[in-house]
């Protein structure tokens, strides 16, 4: 699942490379600049990566305190 999220958020963040017409006007609706974003980072990479990390190390402290 985590792998997933990964492979998602940076499929996202690499489509901000992409700046065809019709996937701008997408962007410039509410939805689609949230979805989408309007510009690409190199940093917001690391940090989906990291923050999925956290959110990994978290789900494997807690459940294993429950289970």
């Amino acid at each position: 699942m985590a792998a997933l999220c990964v492979l998602v958020c940076y499929c996202i963040e690499l489509s901000q490379l992409y700046q065809a017409d019709w996937i701008n006007t997408l962007r410039s609706t509410r939805l689609g600049g949230l979805v989408l974003g309007f510009g690409f980072l190199w940093s917001d990479l690391v940090c989906y990566f990291v923050g999925t990390l956290l959110g990994v190390g978290l789900e494997y402290v807690f459940l294993k305190r429950y289970i």
